[in-house]
C-alpha cells in the first residue's frame, strides 16, 4: 500500500532531504528532531520505505509504502495485498 502526503509549504533542498530521517535533525527551533527518524525506523520494521520528494511547483510530499499482508486483509475488510487498488492521493 502506498500512500503520499502532500503540502504546499516551504519545500525541501536537496541538502534537508538528505538529512531529513536523521536522528536530532529539525529545522525547526522547537523539538526533538526525532519524529521523522522514528516514523523511518518503525516503517522499516514492517517491512516498507519512507521517503520526501519535492512537491512541484512548491512543498514537499512523504511518500509511504508498507506491505498488505495477505492473511491479513481479507480480515479487516481490504482487498487481496496483491489484487489491491493503489491508495489515491489526498490533498488538504
Amino acid at each position: 500500500m502506498e500512500v503520499a502526503v502532500c503540502d504546499t509549504g516551504h519545500g525541501l533542498t536537496d541538502e534537508i532531504r538528505e538529512r531529513l530521517f536523521l536522528p536530532f535533525y529539525s529545522t525547526k527551533h522547537r523539538g526533538t528532531g526525532l519524529g521523522l527518524s522514528i516514523a523511518a525506523k518503525i516503517v522499516q520494521e514492517h517491512g516498507g520505505s519512507i521517503r520526501a520528494e519535492s512537491n512541484s511547483p512548491k512543498g514537499a510530499c512523504f511518500i509511504l509504502r508498507v506491505p498488505l499482508l495477505e492473511a491479513v486483509a481479507p480480515v479487516i475488510g481490504l482487498p487481496e495485498a496483491q489484487n489491491a487498488e493503489p491508495v489515491k492521493e489526498i490533498h488538504s
